[in-house]
């Protein structure tokens, strides 16, 4: 990640650590201690984390403004700056923009590629469609 880029609406790549670290945050509904995230990183990948390793993922992941700490009080809590949801959304959304031409179409006909689809996952994607469309929503 480089320094100042914001990747909360880009097209970010997480290293296996870094998406740890946000999957604990997005685990977490007030946020997570420093001692907190150390402990549940350990925990995850059974294995003893390093504060210098942790704390070198945490400033990459605030430089990236997908983490924010709340400095005001002792310990400082770090919190994720975004959903799950959002993020993967966002990331969803560059990929079919940068990849395939923001062509909706274009993604779903790769990813499938020679597949069959089931007929009722066929069916919930007529649906949404369906939906989409009624919402007023374009594609």
């Amino acid at each position: 990640m480089r320094e100042g880029e914001n990747n909360v609406d880009g097209n970010l790549k997480l290293t296996n650590a870094e998406r740890a670290i946000m999957e604990c945050l997005w685990d977490s509904e007030n946020g997570l201690t420093f001692k907190d995230l150390i402990d549940r990183m350990s925990e995850k990948f059974d294995k003893v984390w390093k504060k210098q390793t942790l704390s070198t993922y945490i400033n990459s992941l605030q430089k990236a403004g997908l983490i924010r700490t709340d400095s005001w009080r002792r310990p400082y809590t770090y919190h994720a700056v975004c959903t799950k949801d959002d993020f993967l959304h966002n990331q969803s959304t560059k990929l079919v923009e940068d990849e395939y031409d923001n062509s909706l179409r274009n993604f779903i006909a790769s990813f499938v590629g020679d597949q069959k689809l089931p007929a009722d996952e066929v069916q919930e994607l007529k649906d949404l469609i369906d939906q989409l469309c009624q919402d007023g929503s374009e594609f």
